[in-house]
């Protein structure tokens, strides 16, 4: 890697300075530092060597941001920022309603240097339940992270009502009218 800038940016103290950005993949990297006037008003070259090592045992660090409660039917989103040195590879939630764990893939939002914003969305219910769910975040040299257990509770929704129960609900409603017709007839 050579980098050479041409812009030289001053701060408030009046020193000069060149900034760079770089992202390092995991390893030990030398770099000398080579400090010159370019029109030759100093002839001594300044030389500075500097060792970066990038850790490549590093996890991704995963923040979840999703409702703690939803209503009946509502489809429930779930984000997740990964801050990973070494680039997530895969990033899979896993929910259950109270059976067996279904994965769902999240899907890559934005990314801004080594943050990472991933989405996805686990399907309405329908009826009232808790959903569990995890998240896991593997990176590009196999490091894997993964959430605690969180819950998410479904609330709300229509009470299922048996036929047995309408009908003896009904047969209230209607004797309660007949009687009360009865009343009225009789004054």
């Amino acid at each position: 890697l050579l980098y050479q800038s041409s812009k030289i940016l001053t701060d408030m103290n009046g020193e000069k300075y060149v900034n760079w950005d770089y992202n390092f993949t995991p390893g030990s990297y030398l770099i000398s530092v080579n400090a010159y006037c370019p029109n030759d008003e100093v002839k001594e070259n300044n030389y500075e060597n500097i060792t970066i090592n990038v850790d490549s045992s590093i996890l991704p660090q995963i923040t979840v941001n999703a409702p703690s409660t939803v209503n009946v039917s509502q489809d429930i989103t779930v984000n997740a920022t990964i801050y990973d040195v070494n680039s997530p590879s895969n990033v899979t939630l896993y929910y259950s309603n109270g059976s067996s764990y279904i994965r769902i893939q999240m899907t890559l939002v934005s990314s801004n240097g080594n943050y990472y914003e991933y989405t996805a969305k686990i399907p309405g219910q329908n009826s009232p339940c808790t959903i569990k769910y995890y998240i896991t975040a593997d990176d590009s040299v196999e490091n894997t992270n993964t959430t605690e257990v969180r819950e998410i509770s479904v609330i709300g929704g229509v009470p299922e009502i048996n036929p047995q129960s309408l009908t003896i609900i009904f047969s209230g409603i209607a004797m309660g009218i007949i009687l009360y017709r009865k009343r009225k007839t009789k004054n």
